[in-house]
């Protein structure tokens, strides 16, 4: 018995100590991101729409990769094309995934209404999105490639305000700003969407502020072909080919810009599985793009020092995950450990680190109220089981358990209804 609680109580010291760099790496974090926080919320109380017109009216090439969404592609397309840019300059590229040719006379249709031109792409045998992307660049013929997912709706002024910025020469991207639009479907949507607004309203905005890195985020962006053309196209064997093309794009010296004023509605996923499958291909995407990535960024500066700190945040959520488990496993196992850091302790700045994160969340609310506030124990919750998703694609790096880029499982729901278009967040 004597063996098994000094077994224990060496197990408690490991974790303790891990648990103690944890909460360093947490309240790093937090500090590392207060500025950020700061100045995301001050320029959204000051945002503008002070960008200037377009200089000219390059072709766009929009590239929609479909899978299985007859709906979804159908209220898209007739977004883009009821958009204000000119119809002449846009051109549509329907990559489609789907298990049958459905879809393709939907865009012979929408074609014919509008009177646009669309490219429907079959894909025989598809293999995630980066492939679907690097098939519809294949056929593009425009300036600047545009993405939007299927279930995305821009808004009318979304390309005019986009090409608006590549003004400067020295802009080869622009990301714009997803809003969710199924927020109020359950308390998944609910809470991802408050961390949506978050990501794109403050966070992004305070890099955009602070001009540190900004990345690009899988839809509604905008990039010039030329520059994409040099850093060869999206990564097909990566999982997070956002990251991946930003940072490409970021070592070659290329800007990509965050643009608030430019906007589209997105859905967000509607269960525990669908958010976890979309996260899991996010964390070890960003986690193995770092390990890729991480002597050349060292040496950019500060834009490269902040794209280690966004790209190593699944990292920090492993650290979190096993310092609040070493706690709870704390409160059910008897150990008499008495030279590390007490569990509790560490557990108790955890909670309050997160505190912080959680307020973060619900500032990012409007209109605010206390009964925000309600919201923070679901927090808790979400980011929890977040983290644990953030350790199983770890563990799944470290096993080397084989890549694969599994597309987000959607459902039907209260979006599949008519939807106007938000105003852009800028006015």
């Amino acid at each position: 018995m004597l063996g098994v609680l000094s077994l224990t109580n060496i197990f408690f010291i490991i974790l303790d100590a891990f648990s103690t760099f944890a909460l360093l790496a947490i309240l790093g974090w937090t500090l590392y991101h207060t500025p950020i926080l700061v100045a995301g919320l001050i320029a959204r109380k000051s945002l503008r729409n002070t960008q200037p017109p377009p200089l000219n009216t390059p072709r766009i090439s929009v590239i929609v990769p479909v899978k299985d969404e007859g709906a979804r592609l159908t209220r898209c397309l007739e977004a883009i094309f009821s958009s204000d840019y000119p119809k002449d300059k846009l051109e549509v590229i329907v990559v489609d995934g789907s298990s049958d040719n459905s879809l393709e006379a939907i865009t012979g249709e929408l074609s014919k209404k509008y009177g646009a031109a669309i490219k429907y792409i079959r894909e025989e045998n598809p293999s995630g999105k980066p492939h679907a992307l690097n098939t519809g660049l294949a056929h593009a013929t425009g300036e600047i490639i545009s993405v939007f997912d299927a279930d995305n709706i821009p808004s009318p002024d979304a390309f005019r305000r986009a090409i608006a910025r590549f003004n400067d020469s020295r802009v080869a991207a622009i990301q714009g700003v997803t809003e969710p639009l199924n927020s109020t479907d359950n308390m998944v949507t609910r809470i991802t969407s408050k961390e949506e607004k978050i990501w794109f309203q403050i966070l992004l905005l305070g890099r955009w502020r602070l001009k540190l890195f900004t990345p690009l985020t899988g839809s509604c962006q905008f990039i010039r072909a030329s520059a994409l053309s040099e850093v060869g196209g999206w990564g097909e064997d990566e999982l997070a080919e956002d990251l991946e093309l930003s940072l490409k794009l970021f070592k070659k010296g290329y800007r990509v810009e965050y643009a608030p004023d430019v906007v589209s509605l997105q859905e967000v996923p509607t269960t525990l599985r669908g958010l976890a499958v979309q996260r899991h291909r996010w964390y070890r995407g960003y986690m193995e793009a770092l390990i890729r990535h991480f002597k050349d960024l060292a040496w950019k500066g500060v834009k490269g020092l902040d794209a280690i700190v966004l790209s190593g945040g699944p990292y920090l959520m492993v650290f979190s995950f096993i310092a609040i488990s070493a706690w709870l496993l704390s409160t059910v196992i008897p150990h008499t450990n008495h030279f590390a850091a007490p569990v509790s302790l560490i557990a108790m700045l955890n909670i309050l680190s997160l505190f912080t994160v959680s307020l973060a969340l619900i500032l990012g609310d409007r209109p605010m109220t206390p009964k925000n506030l309600a919201w923070i124990p679901f927090i808790y919750i979400y980011w929890f089981l977040l983290t644990g998703v953030a350790t199983l694609a770890i563990v799944e790096m470290v096993t080397r358990r084989p890549r694969k880029w599994r597309r987000t499982p959607k459902h039907t729901t209260t979006t599949d209804q008519t939807i106007k278009v938000a105003a852009p967040v800028s006015q």
